[in-house]
């Protein structure tokens, strides 16, 4: 990545950096004065599902513009209409639409938005090749090749599964082996470089819904990393995306905005970023506040608030976290494919805390030891079905079903694990069980 990125790329004020330790970063070239806008860029995808809003830009409509092909994907532009077709929309017209932002209006958070922006990226990788498909990867997608990203939160609530079989059912009617090209694991690493470089863009007004809300994926701002006291700020106008000075930035000064409210406390500030971003900030604005409190042990508690606790009820906490950390590891072998050691890695989980949890006693500790628990049983669980392991897929999951008889991603796992195993009967009332929880959920109206 390091090697092959063009400079060309950023704009002639500003240049790309890999730092040590931090991945890219942006730095000014000349001196940028105090509330300058430096930068000015159209996203490479803008997501909005406002009826009124147009489905590549996000801008309001005045003037309709309908895609010819498929009648559905409606813009504010001829040119709007153009760069959609150019940039995806023509290796997905006619694909169902409507279900993906049906989903969005369901699932107006985060996670919700992203299923649009994997399938736009899905769209801007196949209108780079020519029929028949080869397989995707991020390679294939200009810009996007020089992003990176990954998504604890995203990892672990487990909507992956769910959102891959959003992704490739809304693109099966016009690509019947989607779910060839597009594997679990390069949907995650799009749906995690979403999920850490995407931007909201507040509604039209301070009390909006959240579905009001659009998101969007720019190229030169993903770049930008995080200071609890940045020398930028940024916003949207009319489809662009701006970054602007917050004080003079001198030559060589690297460019920072904040991820998080700056208003808030260090540990509400640091438990965001960990849980988010998974990095630790050590502006000198936390070094300071940090030295100031003068308790390594309130510092340096993973996912604190700002309660003091005991020193024994902190470790305790912390032990839970160490192991925690073996999640990570098997996350990141599991994105890429390599089921049996990320495997080995959740099950070592599952020891470790049996092994721990008679001796905790702080109540945040034990509920923090069962969700680490319950977390490395489940994903064992899929990973056993990827490797055709159905009948310890079947195990695991019914261990989290137990204790969470609502548990979607444990339903899908078992239900497909089940029809696998020739247990129609089973499969069927996993799936009939799925479908009362999530109506639109397209797997289970498949199978059923």
């Amino acid at each position: 990545m390091k090697e092959m990125f063009d400079q060309e790329l950023i704009h002639s004020r500003l240049e790309a950096k890999h730092l040590p330790s931090m991945g890219w970063g942006l730095h000014a070239r000349e001196f940028i004065h105090k509330d300058e806008v430096f930068i000015l860029e159209r996203p490479l995808i803008t997501i909005n599902v406002d009826e009124s809003a147009c489905y590549h830009c996000g801008n309001s409509i005045v003037d309709r513009h309908v895609c010819d092909g498929c009648n559905v994907e409606t813009y504010c532009s001829s040119e709007c209409r153009t760069e959609a077709a150019m940039g995806y929309h023509r290796s997905l017209c006619g694909t169902n639409i409507n279900s993906i932002r049906q989903k969005v209006l369901q699932n107006p958070d985060v996670l919700g938005k992203t299923i649009y922006h994997v399938y736009k990226m899905v769209g801007m990788a196949l209108n780079q090749m020519e029929k028949p498909y080869q397989p995707l990867s991020i390679e294939n997608i200009p810009k996007l090749r020089y992003i990176s990203g990954f998504s604890r939160s995203l990892i672990r609530s487990g909507w992956v599964v769910q959102l891959y079989h959003d992704v490739t059912s809304a693109i099966e009617p016009i690509v019947p082996n989607i779910k060839e090209l597009l594997s679990f694991e390069v949907c995650t690493q799009l749906a995690s470089l979403v999920m850490v470089n995407a931007y909201k863009i507040p509604g039209p007004t301070q009390t909006s819904e959240p579905w009001e809300e659009g998101s969007a994926l720019c190229f030169m701002s993903t770049f930008i990393n995080h200071s609890c006291v940045p020398n930028a700020d940024h916003g949207f106008e009319n489809g662009f995306h701006f970054v602007r000075a917050s004080r003079d930035i001198h030559p060589g000064e690297e460019i920072t905005l904040t991820y998080v409210n700056p208003d808030e406390d260090l540990a509400t500030r640091r438990y965001h970023l960990k849980r988010t971003w998974g990095f630790d900030c050590h502006c000198t604005r936390c070094v300071m506040e940090s030295q100031r409190k003068g308790n390594i042990i309130y510092e340096d508690l993973p996912f604190t608030t700002s309660t003091m606790i005991s020193e024994q009820d902190a470790q305790q906490v912390m032990r839970i976290d160490a192991i925690n950390c073996l999640n990570e590891d098997a996350d990141r072998f599991g994105i890429q494919g390599l089921y049996q050691e990320a495997l080995t890695r959740y099950l070592s989980v599952v020891d470790a805390i049996n092994e721990e949890i008679d001796d905790v006693t702080y109540a945040r500790a034990i509920s923090q030891a069962n969700n680490v628990r319950n977390y490395a049983i489940l994903h064992a669980g899929l990973c056993c079905l990827h490797l055709k392991d159905y009948a310890n897929a079947v195990t695991y999951t019914s261990h989290i079903l137990d204790d969470d008889a609502i548990n979607i991603q444990a339903l899908l796992i078992r239900g497909e694990a089940f029809l696998h195993m020739k247990e129609v009967r089973l499969g069927k009332q996993d799936f009939k069980c799925l479908a009362q929880l999530d109506p639109h959920n397209t797997e289970a109206k498949q199978i059923l």
